[in-house]
């Protein structure tokens, strides 16, 4: 396999003691793990170093214009924002990059959990996860608004 899915797999088993190889349900992944460990399981995955100086990079250079970011991602990168099961490995990581760039990310939309959640960060960052299309029962609609506004009061 790919070397990143080799250093994932790495990662993994030294988080969780279960036998995350074993897909098919008969091994409960979370089984012994509390909080935010709960993550540790295989559908969420990490940003890797190249990913992280990229994202870095970005939020170094939209900082300096004076820019505001709204980053997009599958998986959630703060506590609350979605269920622990559902964070990014290196979550804290991305939490401290948003947080070493101050007032510049306003909001991390996400994914993966189906039952969506909202948390604010330390920073004033607002953490949204949309609900999985998935788990809106017809006729109800299945799609989201972001209204974008310069005004800081909104």
């Amino acid at each position: 396999g790919h070397a990143s899915s080799k250093q994932a797999w790495e990662l993994l088993t030294q988080h969780n003691p279960n036998d995350c190889s074993v897909d098919d349900g008969s091994v409960d992944w979370t089984s012994g793990l509390q909080g935010a460990n709960r993550r540790w399981i295989p559908f969420n995955g990490a940003l890797g170093d190249t990913q992280l100086g990229w994202l870095s990079n970005e939020l170094g250079e939209a900082m300096s214009l004076g820019e505001k970011v709204v980053i997009l991602t599958h998986v959630g990168v703060c506590p609350g924002s979605c269920a622990d099961m559902c964070l990014l490995w290196n979550y804290t990581q991305v939490l401290d990059l948003i947080e070493a760039h101050p007032g510049t990310v306003v909001a991390v939309l996400a994914g993966h959990d189906h039952d969506g959640g909202y948390a604010l960060d330390g920073s004033g960052c607002h953490h949204v996860t949309f609900k999985s299309p998935l788990e809106a029962r017809p006729p109800l609609p299945c799609h989201a608004t972001v209204h974008v506004h310069t005004n800081d009061t909104q």
